[in-house]
């Protein structure tokens, strides 16, 4: 993730100020949306992974029973006490799962719209 980043930073300080004739300008395009798009399957991927917790406990909270303790509504509340009672795996449950679907979501949104973008400008 980071490496794309950086390969990215590279692409764009490098680009010159002027037209050089001897630049391949197309390949720098190319390497730039690359890298652009290897960063934004990261960050996808990052943000699934970091909220996972809130989303475990959102669905518990929804599938509570009513009168249970996560029928309240309280995220917090949620979170505690599938902390006491599962650990750190409870809170992660079904991450893998969430962070690929959620990269290929990005992947393919991000691709889509930048091949749009190229072909209306």
């Amino acid at each position: 993730m980071f490496g794309a980043v950086m390969e990215w930073e590279e692409v764009v300080s490098e680009q010159p100020v002027g037209k050089n004739p001897r630049v391949d300008h197309s390949l720098q395009v190319s390497l730039t949306s690359t890298s652009i798009k290897n960063w934004s399957l990261g960050e996808c991927g990052f943000a699934a992974v970091v909220t996972t917790p809130l989303d475990v406990a959102k669905t518990r909270i929804m599938l509570a029973k009513a009168g249970s303790r996560n029928a309240s509504g309280n995220v917090l509340t949620a979170l505690g006490g599938i902390w006491r009672t599962q650990g750190l795996s409870g809170l992660f449950a079904g991450v893998v799962p969430r962070m690929a679907a959620i990269s290929l979501g990005g992947f393919i949104f991000l691709g889509t719209y930048e091949k749009t973008r190229q072909l209306l400008l």
